[in-house]
């Protein structure tokens, strides 16, 4: 209770990791860390920690063994997917489900290539009127 951080505008909480350990994997991977979890299970619907990326240190790997789930992040053109495999395949070594992965810092695209490759999506908006009138509802 004592390093728990509470947003009351949101209803959220927060533990934020204060200075940095000597020992960072060790604490991760200590009992005391597995019991914080555990008991804070019975608090939270969902519990999400924030990790250093797998590939550049061990952290990540060692608090993914306490998790139910993952969510790999990768920032667009900065690594092979070769690499993002071996993340991958790290995480679920340790027990840890990859729920699904997020695709950052991409570029957006110019229009060419978007109305060679995805369409003219300008009849969208039919399809919305048609259907407000069939449900009856008035979208200003």
């Amino acid at each position: 209770d004592e390093v728990i951080y509470t947003v009351e505008d949101i209803g959220f909480d927060l533990i934020f990791a204060g200075i940095f350990p000597p020992n960072p994997v060790e604490l991760l991977g200590s009992k005391r860390f597995k019991q914080l979890l555990e008991e804070e299970q019975n608090n939270y619907d969902y519990i999400l920690i924030d990790t250093p990326p797998v590939g550049v240190v061990i952290d990540g790997a060692v608090v993914a063994a306490n998790c139910d789930g993952a969510v790999i992040v990768i920032s667009s053109g900065t690594i092979s997917y070769r690499f993002v495999q071996q993340v991958k395949q790290q995480i679920e070594k340790s027990g840890c489900h990859v729920l699904g992965m997020v695709l950052n810092n991409v570029r957006r695209l110019n229009g060419a290539y978007k109305k060679k490759y995805y369409g003219n999506y300008k009849g969208y908006g039919y399809y919305a009127k048609e259907e407000t009138k069939i449900s009856g509802q008035v979208n200003n």
